[in-house]
């Protein structure tokens, strides 16, 4: 049976996560000249260009992009064996949590996630990416990401691989300039609403209603006539434009509490509406499976 020389995949994934061969070597302590000897061994060995080199740049086949989630996997599995059989003594040692945000969800819920966690251990350091949920998946999936925040949760067919946790739970509410909202209520308690009244422009999170239920939804509770203007799943901004004051948003709560508190924004609760929930979706054979249990206690917001 034919195997792998270790040392020469190191070398190739030295480069890849260095971004070159001068980099890797310098990493290794090595010449760049025997980096580049191991790389090419192991092109010999499975008969393909791992890398299409220039005077500029270095850049990944498709063969070497395909051997490089391999190298991952086999590198990380090789540091997590050192740090839980061969050595005990780094139990103790800082941790590195490598986090991945769903982009346009709260930055006020992460926020407070994370600086919690910051506070509370002094030995923890966090990296956060923002980025698509169908790309932090794939990074998750190939070892980058230790977890994801996010307010979906993986697919069915998913759920052998991945879990997920409820971190965190926020109800919907109206949300905008005290002005526009103290308007829009004081309109909603009159017996009727003038013909010529203008409705009230609405900016919906998209999830799970959609415009046309809003428009019933805040008619029959609060006799509200609105107009939707725009739907979207991104909090970020629909906390803008709430900020705009060019009308009123449906929100996540959580998504304005920093507004509501520094008296910028107002809230009207939506009594009766489900709650958003946010989740922490993991890899169930990940190292960090009972850290992030430890860190991410589930409360209402």
């Amino acid at each position: 049976m034919e195997w792998i020389n270790f040392r020469h995949l190191y070398a190739f994934w030295m480069v890849c996560k260095h971004g070159g061969f001068k980099h890797a070597a310098d990493q290794m302590y090595v010449s760049q000249s025997a980096v580049s000897e191991h790389v090419s061994q192991l092109e010999q060995y499975f008969e393909e260009k791992l890398f299409d080199r220039t005077t500029r740049s270095v850049n990944l086949t498709q063969t070497g992009t395909m051997l490089m989630k391999y190298a991952e996997n086999i590198f990380t599995q090789s540091r997590e064996i050192n740090q839980v059989i061969k050595n005990k003594q780094m139990a103790g040692a800082p941790k590195n949590l490598n986090v991945g945000m769903v982009g346009g969800i709260s930055r006020n819920f992460v926020f407070r996630s994370l600086s919690s966690i910051i506070k509370d251990n002094d030995d923890v350091s966090i990296d956060v990416i923002s980025g698509a949920y169908e790309e932090l998946m794939y990074l998750l999936r190939t070892y980058e990401l230790d977890l994801i925040i996010s307010i979906e949760i993986p697919q069915k067919k998913d759920l052998g691989i991945f879990g997920y946790s409820k971190i965190g739970t926020s109800p919907l509410c109206l949300a905008g300039k005290a002005k526009i909202l103290n308007s829009s209520q004081k309109t909603s308690k009159k017996s009727k609403t003038p013909e010529n009244e203008k409705p009230v422009d609405i900016f919906n999170f998209k999830f799970p209603y959609k415009g046309d239920v809003i428009k019933d939804i805040l008619y029959k509770k609060m006799k509200l006539q609105v107009s939707s203007r725009m739907e979207t799943d991104d909090i970020s901004l629909l906390r803008f434009f709430a900020n705009s004051g060019q009308g009123l948003v449906i929100i996540p709560e959580v998504g304005v509490q920093e507004d509501v508190n520094n008296g910028v924004l107002k809230i009207q609760k939506l009594n009766g509406l489900p709650q958003i929930n946010f989740y922490a979706i993991y890899l169930k054979d990940g190292i960090h499976q009972q850290m992030i249990g430890d860190f991410f206690a589930t409360e209402t917001l």
